[in-house]
């Protein structure tokens, strides 16, 4: 059975476009990409990397609970408010807001 996420968490992204993921995320690789409502964290074992995706779709590792954000998503809407960001629990994959 896959691991499900739910809730929200506010978070700020440092300097080094780093972001701490909640503690019941516990993955040591995740994928990225954006989505309707802003970057999607996914579990790597959570879904299939559609080949038509794979461009936009990056494989991204866990370090000390925090993931670094690859320079071609820095200027997705999750960040158009600035680096203060909402994290939502969305089941089986979290999305990050932009937050104010």
């Amino acid at each position: 059975m896959e691991k499900r996420y739910y809730g929200r968490w506010l978070r700020e992204v440092n300097e080094r476009w780093e972001i701490k993921l909640p503690h019941t995320f516990k993955m040591s690789k995740v994928i990225l990409k954006e989505g309707r409502q802003g970057l999607e964290i996914h579990p790597l074992n959570s879904e299939e990397i559609v080949e038509e995706e794979a461009p936009f779709v990056f494989l991204t590792k866990i370090r000390h609970r925090k993931i670094q954000i690859p320079c071609i998503l820095r200027q997705s809407k999750s960040f158009w408010l600035g680096r203060k960001v909402m994290i939502a629990g969305k089941g089986n994959y979290l999305e990050i807001w932009p937050w104010r």
